[in-house]
């Protein structure tokens, strides 16, 4: 149970903290990935898809989370309640295995963002020469970028929970400023692949954005997710701070495997 001391977020917190988790990269690419195709549906309809999905999902997100909020408790112990003392262990290491697969998902995709914004800086970091093998799965340029974000994200399991807060503030203010920005520019200054440094500027922000939304998707949904359920798994040997940086070493590998030939 969360103790008295530790109960620092106030409403505004969680209306931040869901504000900022739903605008982000892979909300996009989930209305990307069913215009046209298969699907043959328009950017509205897929708009609208996402809009009634998103919805939906929120009625129950909130209803499992109120058990929480009354109580006080987190996902490993209101589990028992529908699983039993050790049919819990089934859901909690299945949620905790998922957070370190799509924490390394989301890294990969945050990485994108590093590599744009590494390229507004050194426009020639584009055509940086591959050294990796067709089998790896990627080029050297996309996997530093996965690096360099994977590496500096670990800085964020270090704060504790209840910390964490500001960082979704600042997340629900800028992002979605960015995001606005971003839609301006890609419909009316961008115009050919040879910007000027004023565009490569703006460019970079927004890329750092985008990289803050990703960076707070990553650690609401994957590191305090893979913190709270291996510490339930092994109460004696991990606490919070120790799951979540397990998943965040875990995360690398996963992502690295679906990048080589064998596994994609």
């Amino acid at each position: 149970m969360i103790e008295p001391s530790r109960r620092c977020w106030g409403i505004w917190n969680y209306v931040a903290l869901w504000l900022s988790d739903s605008i982000n990269i892979g909300t996009w690419m989930d209305i990307s990935a069913i215009i046209g195709g298969d699907s043959g549906m328009s950017w509205w309809e897929a708009w609208l898809c996402i809009w009634i999905g998103y919805t939906i999902i929120a009625v129950f997100i909130c209803i499992s989370g109120k058990t929480g909020a009354i109580y006080n408790i987190s996902f490993p112990v209101i589990g028992r309640a529908s699983f039993g003392i050790f049919g819990s262990f089934w859901p909690v290491l299945n949620r905790g295995v998922m957070a370190c697969v799509w924490y390394g998902v989301q890294a990969w995709i945050d990485g994108q963002c590093v590599v744009i914004c590494i390229r507004a800086i050194i426009p020639l970091y584009y055509y940086i020469r591959n050294t990796h093998p067709i089998s790896f799965g990627t080029n050297t340029r996309d996997f530093i970028g996965f690096m360099i974000f994977w590496s500096l994200s670990n800085i964020g399991p270090w704060f504790p929970i209840q910390k964490m807060r500001h960082l979704f503030t600042v997340k629900a203010i800028i992002v979605p400023i960015a995001g606005i920005l971003f839609f301006i520019w890609v419909v009316v200054a961008a115009k050919d692949n040879t910007p000027p440094s004023g565009t490569r500027v703006g460019v970079f922000c927004i890329s750092l954005s985008f990289c803050l939304a990703q960076l707070g998707v990553n650690i609401a949904a994957n590191s305090i997710s893979a913190g709270c359920d291996l510490t339930a798994i092994c109460p004696k040997d991990l606490n919070i701070r120790r799951s979540a940086y397990t998943g965040w070493a875990v995360s690398k590998g996963t992502k690295t495997l679906s990048h080589s030939k064998g596994h994609r």
